[in-house]
């Protein structure tokens, strides 16, 4: 067991010295994102939570779950199984994506998750969740394309 622990070290200090670069990227990445929690957390702290936005907490609590995972899939790449954590990876930037429609106004949380107008677990509502959470998912990465489309002919 103690093998596996040397390698997966060699394999953190072959990345921190060969890529240099990206090191800091990360870990750049990384504070920017943790500085803006702690921003909107203290916002929150001094002016209370906004009264027009009603999933705002569930939002900040999603946001704080997305960089565990991020940290997760760092995690992974240093201890030398980069597929695992580009894995992870690619449901982040799904999940990003999500929350880009749900910023924009384009959806809500509880559309995104599928549970609108839905009473009770059974085998058919958890089919119509999964089918409603799948038809919002494609709503989203259609209007957000349209978005960025338009906004790349501009340029």
């Amino acid at each position: 067991m103690f093998k596996v622990f040397e390698l997966e070290q060699a394999c953190t200090n072959y990345f921190v010295r060969s890529f240099h670069g990206q090191s800091i990227l990360i870990d750049s990445l990384q504070s920017f994102f943790i500085e803006t929690l702690q921003r909107g957390l203290k916002w929150v702290a001094d002016n209370g939570w906004p009264i027009n936005c009603p999933s705002y907490a569930s939002i900040c609590v999603y946001y704080l779950i997305m960089f565990r995972r991020f940290r997760a899939c760092e995690i992974l790449l240093l201890k030398g199984y980069p597929f695992d954590g580009y894995a992870l990876l690619r449901c982040l930037k799904d999940q990003a994506i999500i929350m880009a429609g749900i910023a924009y106004n384009l959806t809500t949380l509880t559309s995104v998750f599928g549970a609108v107008d839905i009473q009770g677990l059974s085998e058919d509502n958890f089919k119509l969740v999964t089918k409603l959470r799948k038809q919002e998912e494609k709503k989203i990465w259609k209007k957000l394309l349209g978005i960025i489309v338009t906004y790349l002919k501009r340029l």
